[in-house]
C-alpha cells in the first residue's frame, strides 16, 4: 500500500480492547526512557485524562476492525551514542539509538498481552484435551518406572 500503511490478513472476529487495558498498558510505560518522535515523555502519558484514553480506545478498535496499521508508526528517528572507551573514527564503536512512535508500541503491547492470554488458554485447552484423551485410555502421564517399553 506504498507509504500510508499496511493492510493486515484478516482475522476472524478480533478481541476489541477497552480504557482498562489500554491505560494499563499506559501505565507501564518505563519513565526513564527518550520521548518519541512526537516529543512527549512518557510521565505525560502517565496522566492522560480517561477522555484521551477513550479516544485510543476507539483508535485502537478501529485498527483491529479494519486490519490497517500505519506504517508512520513503524518510523524510527536514530541516534548514535559513542560507546565509552572507544575510538570515535569506528563506526563500531557507536550505539544506535531509536525512537519510534509510543502509541504504536502501545497497540503493539494490546496484542501481544491479547495473543499471549489467547496462546496460554490454547495450550492449556490442547494439554486438558491430552490428558483427557490419556486417561480415558487408561494411561498416565508417565508411566511407572518398572514397565518395559513393550508394556508401555
Amino acid at each position: 500500500m506504498g507509504r500510508c500503511g499496511h493492510t493486515l490478513a484478516p482475522a476472524s472476529e478480533p478481541k476489541l480492547t477497552n480504557p482498562t487495558e489500554v491505560q494499563d498498558v499506559i501505565l507501564g510505560l518505563k519513565v526513564g526512557k527518550a520521548p518519541d518522535p512526537d516529543g512527549i515523555p512518557n510521565m505525560a502519558r502517565k496522566h492522560l485524562l480517561l477522555g484521551i484514553v477513550c479516544l485510543l480506545v476507539v483508535l485502537f478498535n478501529a485498527i483491529l476492525r479494519t486490519q490497517y496499521f500505519t506504517v508512520a508508526w513503524k518510523d524510527a528517528r536514530m541516534f548514535s551514542i559513542l560507546k565509552r572507551g572507544k575510538a570515535p573514527a569506528m563506526p563500531s564503536s557507536y550505539l544506535p539509538i531509536y525512537l519510534v512512535d509510543t502509541i504504536g508500541k502501545l497497540f503493539e503491547k494490546i496484542l501481544l498481552q491479547d495473543f499471549l492470554r489467547s496462546e496460554r488458554t490454547w495450550i492449556t485447552a490442547r494439554r486438558a484435551d491430552w490428558i483427557q484423551t490419556q486417561t480415558q485410555n487408561g494411561a498416565t502421564a508417565r508411566p511407572p518406572c518398572g514397565k518395559s517399553i513393550q508394556e508401555v
